[in-house]
């Protein structure tokens, strides 16, 4: 799988297999669903693990 920038999977890379084919598309319904970039959740998520940890 290919990775992003900080240390994940690319946004397209998790797209495809939910059958987007763009990664701008996925990254708009994403953030209609959830309210955040797919990047603005990967962040928020890493800093929620570091915290528990």
């Amino acid at each position: 799988m290919a990775h992003g920038g900080r240390g994940g999977p690319a946004v397209a890379a998790v797209a495809h297999p939910f059958g987007f084919t763009s990664p701008a598309h996925f990254s708009r319904v994403f953030r209609d669903a959830y309210g955040m970039s797919p990047t603005e959740w990967r962040t928020t998520a890493g800093r929620q693990r570091a915290e528990r940890t």
